[in-house]
């Protein structure tokens, strides 16, 4: 009889991308050898939004290679068929929208318009228990800058962020009505404090009888522990249930350079 660790151990390979066919796992290791270099990413990073500008033919090649590899697909329908694919090898997925760092109200609220739309998807297909929701996808970056860093607000930046919270409460009323898991992503350290927040609020408000808001909890950061501990024992203090989703984290080489 397997154990539980045996059933989680990442060392068998052969379970782990036994998904993937020949040529797909060929052409994993050609992207990853290439993004694996600092100079091509570099490069990379400089030239494409040139030969994009310029209408080169690239898209297929990016299609074809980093964006097949790191995405399901450029639409919902798309997408169902790698979620079906993983499924028949218990694999879930969470569905992730690439929207962020974006500017005006009417981005936002398009954004809320998908995010719904998402999840309306999920409920139509058990194998996708969650969604996940970048708050720069609903808010300006600076002014959750201001947020973190407890600049005094004046009243039409009061209203902005209600209205921030009011989408993000839009989102989450779709996803507790419909069964569906809702996972705030984390952010740069400069903009973490009000995503905290939003999710704290988020989490008190729904996750009264069972956990459908979760906060992230990036780990290379020395006091995510603390936070984590400090996070859990508000949720029996006050009463919810904490929802933690624990990841790495994504930003190391930004932050350094920041630092």
């Amino acid at each position: 009889m397997n154990t539980v660790s045996d059933s989680l151990s990442f060392d068998n390979t052969q379970i782990a991308f036994s998904y993937k066919s020949n040529s797909e796992l060929r052409r994993s290791n050609l992207v990853y050898t290439f993004i694996n270099s600092n100079r091509f990413v570099q490069f990379g990073g400089w030239i494409t939004p040139i030969l994009l500008k310029i209408h080169a033919p690239i898209l297929g090649i990016i299609r074809a290679t980093v964006f097949k590899q790191f995405c399901a697909g450029e639409s919902l329908e798309q997408s169902a068929s790698t979620i079906n694919r993983l499924a028949r090898y218990e694999v879930g997925t969470i569905l992730d929208y690439g929207v962020e760092a974006k500017e005006t109200d009417e981005d936002f609220d398009s954004g809320v318009r998908e995010f719904v739309r998402s999840i309306e998807f999920a409920k139509r297909n058990a194998h996708v228990p969650f969604i996940a929701v970048k708050l720069t996808g609903l808010a300006r970056f600076a002014l959750l800058e201001d947020l973190h860093n407890g600049k005094t607000f004046r009243e039409e930046q009061k209203q902005e962020w209600q209205k921030v919270m009011n989408r993000l409460h839009r989102i989450c009323k779709a996803a507790s009505d419909g069964g569906i898991g809702v996972m705030l992503d984390a952010e740069e350290t400069w903009i973490q404090k009000p995503v905290d927040a939003a999710a704290l609020e988020m989490m008190k408000f729904y996750n009264r009888q069972r956990a459908i808001v979760f906060n992230t909890f990036q780990l290379y950061r020395t006091d995510r522990l603390e936070f984590l501990k400090q996070s859990f024992d508000q949720s029996v203090k006050e009463k919810f249930v904490l929802g933690a989703k624990l990841v790495r984290g994504a930003y190391m080489e930004k932050e350094r350079d920041r630092a």
